[in-house]
């Protein structure tokens, strides 16, 4: 899926990407959080999940190209493009519980 570490920042590179992989339903994506407890996200249809160091990250079409960062907190970051920068990727490299989910925009066709 493009995932890719660059100076110990996580960046996300689409360009092989399907877009034919994306649900055509909604569905419900069950992953194992860092917390070792099992929970689960409802997927609207033209999106895709996936977990990297047991945090999800959801794929959608968006207007543009943009990660929302979901902190365990309940604060959002949004982030332009699809690279983090080194603090936010060690929280997940570190499953240290601060990042609760990843929401990943591509801009649409």
């Amino acid at each position: 899926l493009g995932v890719s570490v660059e100076d110990g920042r996580l960046a996300f590179d689409f360009l092989m990407f399907n877009r034919g992989e994306l649900l055509e339903g909604s569905s419900t994506f069950a992953y194992w959080a860092v917390d070792g407890e099992q929970r689960q996200i409802d997927l609207p249809a033209g999106t895709l999940a996936f977990t990297l160091c047991q945090v999800p990250i959801i794929l959608q079409i968006a207007d543009k190209a943009c990660t929302t960062v979901h902190l365990t907190g309940g604060g959002t970051l949004e982030v332009q493009g699809h690279a983090l920068d080194e603090e936010h990727s060690r929280h997940i490299f570190q499953r240290d519980g601060t990042i609760d989910l990843l929401v990943i925009s591509l801009p649409g066709e």
